[in-house]
């Protein structure tokens, strides 16, 4: 959702708000869909002409060890992975909207 958000309204305090959804959850339901939204947001907020890698870092400290360095890890994926995933995981007509 906050992906989403950031279309609407590309500002920073979105991808804040998500990390620190995401180290409160802490990885209990399934450490992987955590990890493919936390891929969903950084393209998002890349593709907003947003720099997530501090916001990332800086908020990693916020969760648990294991959840801090999954959040901490996500600016460190590689680009063709972070395309990959969001290519899988979302739908043409979302990405799309971020091309617009």
């Amino acid at each position: 959702r906050m992906a989403s958000a950031l279309r609407r309204d590309p500002n920073p305090r979105w991808i804040r708000l998500a990390i620190a959804a995401a180290a409160i959850e802490d990885a209990r339901l399934d450490y992987r869909d955590l990890i493919v939204s936390l891929i969903v947001l950084r393209w998002a907020a890349e593709r907003r002409g947003l720099c997530p890698r501090g916001e990332f870092e800086a908020l990693a400290v916020l969760a648990t060890e294991a959840t801090g360095k999954l959040i901490a890890g996500i600016p460190q994926r590689s680009a063709s992975e972070v395309e990959n995933t969001v290519r899988q995981m979302t739908v043409v007509e979302w990405r799309a909207a971020f091309e617009g």
